[in-house]
């Protein structure tokens, strides 16, 4: 015996002991079917058995379908396999017994299902991606501002270093103009005979031609050739340089001012000037 429905899988039993497992199979096929909404409208059923034992089996399903069934005659042998040869070699999607909109709609969700998740996996690849870049980026400016801060404070050091050599070299020039006003003096002092008498000492510095010191004083009745003596003696000053650490003359140039009263000392007491250039930059230890 073969019960089948329009569209359902096709059952085959061999007795009326399984008239149970039919009915309940048929009742999952039919819930099935509506569930997954390919089966609508009224449903035709077909026994096909032999008439002897039709009378057995149609009772059962009229009173299980609820309408009337219709009973055709089994076909013979030769008929059969045919029908199963023609069956084994159909394409697969003819044989199957859902319908093609709900096949479309199927392979349709199945490619959004495929689609979504790429773009999911996509999407959250480009998040991670974003993620890192923005993180690459603060880590790269990070360094960026710590090496600039570094450079910022280096060139600070720079400057601070700069300085400190020109405060340097300022000092050795005081140090040197100091130690050469000293020398000066000293000089100035030990030289000077006994019959001249110092007023005062005058110092004016010319831009690339050194200091011009100016020596005035007074001189007794008489004593006018101890001025060019005095001239003469701070012209000999021998000094040793500081770089060749070789003697050379202190004063560039000494000479006596033109202007000098009572000279002579005949007619009574005169005063005297000497001027004397020093070499610009000298430095004296």
């Amino acid at each position: 015996m073969r019960a089948c429905c329009k569209t359902s899988p096709r059952l085959f039993l061999s007795s009326a002991e399984h008239l149970n497992e039919l009915t309940e199979q048929l009742t999952a096929t039919i819930w099935a079917g509506e569930m997954e909404g390919w089966l609508t409208g009224s449903t035709h059923w077909h026994l096909v058995i032999a008439s002897e034992q039709g009378e057995q089996w149609l009772p059962i399903l009229n009173e299980w379908a609820g309408q009337g069934m219709q009973v055709q005659a089994p076909p013979d042998a030769s008929a059969l396999a045919a029908a199963c040869a023609t069956r084994a070699t159909r394409p697969l999607e003819q044989g199957n017994l859902m319908p093609p909109e709900r096949r479309a709609g199927y392979h349709r969700q199945d490619v959004d299902r495929v689609l979504g998740g790429i773009l999911s996996w996509a999407l959250a690849l480009y998040v991670m991606l974003l993620v890192g870049y923005f993180v690459l980026n603060s880590q790269t400016a990070t360094k960026e501002e710590a090496k600039f801060q570094q450079l910022k404070k280096m060139k600070a050091m720079e400057e601070e270093v700069e300085l400190l050599k020109e405060k340097h070299k300022l000092l050795v020039l005081q140090r040197s103009s100091r130690k050469t006003a000293l020398q000066v003096l000293k000089e100035v002092a030990e030289q000077m005979p006994e019959e001249l008498t110092l007023s005062y000492i005058n110092s004016v510095e010319v831009r690339g031609e050194g200091s011009n010191i100016t020596l005035n004083g007074q001189m007794g009745s008489g004593k006018g050739k101890q001025v060019d003596v005095y001239r003469n003696n701070l012209a000999r000053i021998m000094v040793a340089d500081p770089v060749s650490r070789k003697q050379r003359k202190l004063f560039y140039a000494v000479n006596t001012s033109n202007t000098r009263a009572g000279a002579a000392g005949v007619e009574g007491p005169g005063r005297w000037t000497i001027v004397c250039t020093l070499r610009p930059n000298i430095q004296l230890k």
